[in-house]
């Protein structure tokens, strides 16, 4: 499906998953290359090999990503559970000390990559894109080490990663990230993202603090 290539979809799957394959931005119509994925998967598996969970998860980015040569917005990526719990920790010190600067974490919001529109709403931000422009423009050492902690912690989630030339700020995570208020009040499943709400709850949401960070950033930012 798209737009599945989200940090909040990885976290709901970190009981089931070891790797989970995904794009961040919208797929083309045709899908996934089911037929050459499967062929080259009976391929690496022979009578003395084996594919591993994570080698079969390289192969569908890099099968998914070749399928479509000549096509715009193609991203794909495949991420270790191992480490998410990692990435989750970093994005909870980030919201801690990210308290302040908000016009420059503003900036890096929005020259970040976002996916993908809804009306004008752009509603999921890269978020390797977004850490390392935090890192890069506040003046807070604090918030710039949060910043570069997480992305380093993203660094480590992405195992695999693929996409067209047009998408090279794309770098296989992203996470849910409305550029206003407004916009996410437009959202008609913003409710997933209310830590009061009690219907299909978002894993995510329930145990860590980007949630209630969004809040203030719409509070405070410019």
């Amino acid at each position: 499906a798209c737009l599945m290539g989200m940090l909040e979809v990885a976290y709901a799957l970190r009981n089931v998953a070891d790797y989970v394959v995904a794009s961040e931005d919208l797929e083309p119509g045709d899908g996934w290359p089911y037929d050459t994925i499967l062929t080259d998967l009976r391929a690496a598996i022979g009578p003395t090999s084996s594919c591993s969970p994570r080698e079969l998860a390289a192969l569908i980015v890099t099968d998914y990503v070749d399928s479509y040569p000549s096509s715009n917005g193609i991203t794909q990526a495949s991420v270790d559970v191992s480490r998410l719990a990692a990435v989750a920790s970093a994005v909870d010190a980030f919201t801690n000390v990210a308290t302040s600067e908000w016009g420059a974490i503003q900036t890096a919001r929005n020259a970040s990559p976002d996916y993908h529109p809804w009306g004008n709403s752009y509603w999921g931000v890269d978020l390797r894109a977004f850490a390392n422009r935090v890192h890069q423009q506040a003046s807070s050492a604090q918030i710039k080490a949060a910043a570069l902690d997480l992305r380093n912690a993203v660094d480590a989630f992405v195992d695999e990663e693929g996409h067209s030339p047009d998408s090279a700020g794309s770098h296989g995570v992203a996470i849910y990230f409305p550029p206003t208020s407004a916009a996410f009040l437009s959202d008609p499943d913003h409710n997933g993202y209310v830590q009061s709400n009690t219907f299909m709850p978002v894993d995510f949401v329930k145990f860590h603090n980007w949630d209630e960070w969004l809040q203030d950033y719409y509070s405070n930012a410019p």
